[in-house]
């Protein structure tokens, strides 16, 4: 015959599987409870926050008239930078040391 114990011991033996697969269900409620709350935050609050920062920075924001003549000016300096200038005809050779007066002057000449 069986005792009070025994059938405790039993009947907690037969629910222990259950008892963890509650568990498991809760921290897996939880967790996906956790992990779709930081999404929200992540993505949607942070959409707000930055649409409304780009609608207070981009408030003065319209369109500039393009004075042309100051364009076409820019243009040419810009064009005209990229040519290098023709080299002159004559060059001079920079190792070849040409002195024109070989006098030396001393402080102390007397």
């Amino acid at each position: 015959m069986l005792t009070n114990k025994q059938l405790n011991k039993r009947r907690q033996n037969r629910y222990t599987v259950w008892k963890l697969i509650y568990l498991f269900a809760i921290a897996l409620i939880l967790s996906s409870t956790l992990y779709f709350a930081f999404f929200i935050y992540q993505n949607i609050f942070n959409t707000l926050s930055n649409s409304y920062a780009i609608g207070v920075l981009g408030g003065g924001a319209s369109i500039d008239i393009i004075d042309n003549r100051s364009y076409d000016t820019a243009r040419e300096a810009v064009n005209a930078k990229g040519e290098t200038p023709p080299p002159p005809a004559k060059i001079r050779n920079i190792f070849i040391n040409q002195q024109k007066n070989a006098t030396s002057t001393s402080a102390n000449a007397n």
